[in-house]
């Protein structure tokens, strides 16, 4: 993530997805979605995440 991500970035990425795991019941689900994107060195955006585990989005 260091290498990707400046660390303004990297913050609010894992804030946001904090956030979403602890208001929507999701923490499995996003922390494996991270973990799968970070093997391929791609990191989604907070509204990407959002939108992906949001309140009003399905689960994919």
């Amino acid at each position: 993530m260091e290498e990707t991500l400046s660390p303004r970035r990297a913050c609010l990425l894992m804030a946001g997805a904090l956030e979403l795991a602890a208001v929507h019941d999701c923490e499995r689900m996003i922390g494996e979605f991270l973990l799968t994107e970070a093997t391929t060195g791609r990191f989604p955006s907070p509204a990407e995440l959002e939108r992906r585990f949001g309140p009003t989005s399905q689960i994919v």
